[in-house]
């Protein structure tokens, strides 16, 4: 689904003005792309280079350990989402966190700064292509669903100015014409890559709160929760048990990607 581009005179001059001084920049190493590149993996164009999207082809085609599909087709849920009920997480591509200088790492690392609208959209037609491929080979129904997002942590909030899942699930929503909300906060005070499994659950049931307006609407909706790494799950899996405690009749959790080890 892509935007209609405007052609009035001054659009396009503020466009060749905006593509001379900042031109677009491959994402992980940084070349100059060229100008209307057609686009080879969902909507990348002003995204990677063709060399970095190789690479992150790559990730895409990595096989999962434990099922031995493909992480874009893997299903697998760790140990904390089964608890909650998720007997399926969706991801369309494998981080792994030793790879630092890799496409799919570049790829998080920009999502997460928030500052590349490129990323953000590219991100979110992951999102939304991996959703559709999930509903047409399981057995539920997007049509209905409301999509929301694993919160950030307030202090991250405000240090980078946004919540990266925030922009990226309303994006995704507008792609799959689904309604969005955000309905849920996080108070924690530290990240949760600096706990083991088990702080990790604890402080994501702490932390992970849902909104007091939001509260009396949730009973009998079906939501789409997105984050954008599964690990030990202990995140989502606070999203998806708040939710439920509320009356959502459905949740289903879709990352961008899946750690390894997961």
């Amino acid at each position: 689904m892509k935007k209609r581009k405007k052609t009035g005179i001054f659009a396009v001059a503020s466009r060749a003005i905006r593509a001379i001084l900042f031109p677009p920049c491959c994402a992980a190493c940084r070349c100059v792309l060229p100008p209307d590149r057609e686009s080879s993996y969902a909507d990348a164009q002003g995204c990677l280079c063709d060399a970095c999207m190789s690479d992150f082809v790559r990730s895409v085609r990595e096989m999962c350990p434990v099922c031995g599909e493909t992480y874009a087709v893997c299903e697998c849920v760790p140990d904390a989402l089964s608890c909650v009920g998720i007997d399926r997480a969706y991801a369309s591509f494998a981080y792994d966190k030793m790879k630092r200088k890799s496409a799919s790492s570049a790829i998080i690392y920009k999502l997460k700064d928030g500052k590349s609208n490129d990323v953000t959209r590219f991100c979110a037609h992951l999102f939304a292509r991996r959703l559709e491929k999930a509903a047409l080979t399981s057995d539920f129904d997007l049509d209905g669903c409301t999509v929301t997002f694993a919160p950030r942590r307030r202090r991250a909030v405000r240090e980078n100015g946004a919540d990266h899942m925030e922009k990226t699930a309303k994006l995704t929503a507008k792609l799959l014409g689904l309604p969005f909300e955000s309905v849920l906060v996080n108070t924690a005070r530290t990240a949760q890559k600096k706990k083991n499994a088990e702080s990790r659950l604890d402080a994501a049931e702490r932390s992970i709160k849902v909104k007091k307006r939001a509260e009396k609407d949730i009973a009998g909706k079906r939501y789409v929760v997105l984050d954008d790494i599964l690990t030990s799950g202990a995140t989502l899996a606070a999203c998806v048990g708040k939710l439920c405690d509320l009356g959502a009749s459905d949740v289903i959790v879709c990352t961008l990607a899946k750690t390894k080890s997961t």
